[in-house]
């Protein structure tokens, strides 16, 4: 057995627990090994030991956040981690840690900027307010595969913890479309667009049941809709074929 290659890598872990979180910087030494053993059942593998670690203590302010963003740049000998919290109403306070690769402190810089620069310099904050809502529709099929829209009310809420919007959906009124002949759809698929509020569903027109029409038909007429969070049709595309199709 020979040892191929030696591969270092980093590893930046946080600590948290309900007082204070740490930063835990690990170097992770892999070995690389090839096998020469012609009976051995695995021919190559690799063997992972630690090398380097060092934890350090964030500052209060910067426990209260989260943690933004991570640059590593090994060429320049430069780890950066970005801490975010909310300064005041109308800023946002950014503490970058810098260490080297051997994780020895170098220092930390303070940052307070105003929400709406603040996603300009640092293009990764995706911050759009404490909270926003939009009006959007979700499409469901129910028991018999009718398709069904409800107008669904998103509110979005900011969480100065993990960093992103934790999402509240309420549903508001329902609706099952039907074609200009009166019948109703069977919905094979969709996309929903929660930014929007639009939606693009694919569906069969079903026959109405009676005597003397099509129950195929929601297997040989089909369109894409779409359809506005006010649950208007912008665009209605039909396409039709002779004989039943199946839609995988």
């Amino acid at each position: 057995m020979s040892v191929d290659r030696i591969q270092y890598s980093i590893s930046i872990c946080l600590l948290s627990s309900p007082n204070t979180k740490k930063i835990i910087y690990e170097i992770i030494k892999t070995n690389y090994i090839n096998a020469d053993c012609s009976n051995s059942f695995f021919s190559s593998g690799k063997a992972q030991t630690l090398s380097l670690e060092k934890i350090y203590e964030i500052t209060g302010k910067a426990n209260r956040g989260y943690i933004g963003n991570i640059n590593i740049d090994e060429a320049s000998n430069l780890i950066e981690l970005t801490y975010v919290t909310k300064a005041n109403d109308t800023k946002a306070k950014f503490e970058t840690y810098q260490f080297d690769t051997k994780f020895n402190f170098i220092k930390v810089t303070a940052d307070e900027i105003e929400f709406e620069k603040a996603s300009v310099k640092y293009t990764w904050f995706k911050f759009k307010g404490e909270n926003y809502t939009v009006e959007a529709v979700s499409v469901e099929g129910n028991l018999m595969g009718t398709l069904v829209l409800k107008r669904k009310q998103i509110t979005y809420k900011w969480n100065w913890w993990w960093g992103g919007y934790d999402m509240y959906v309420k549903l508001l009124e329902k609706l099952k479309p039907k074609s200009d002949e009166g019948n109703k759809y069977y919905v094979y698929s969709k996309v929903e667009n929660d930014v929007t509020g639009d939606v693009v569903v694919l569906v069969g027109e079903k026959a109405k049941i009676q005597k003397g029409t099509d129950p195929f038909l929601y297997m040989k007429k089909f369109y894409f809709l779409r359809i506005t969070k006010d649950l208007d049709f912008v665009q209605d595309s039909p396409f039709e074929f002779e004989n039943p199709q199946v839609i995988v």
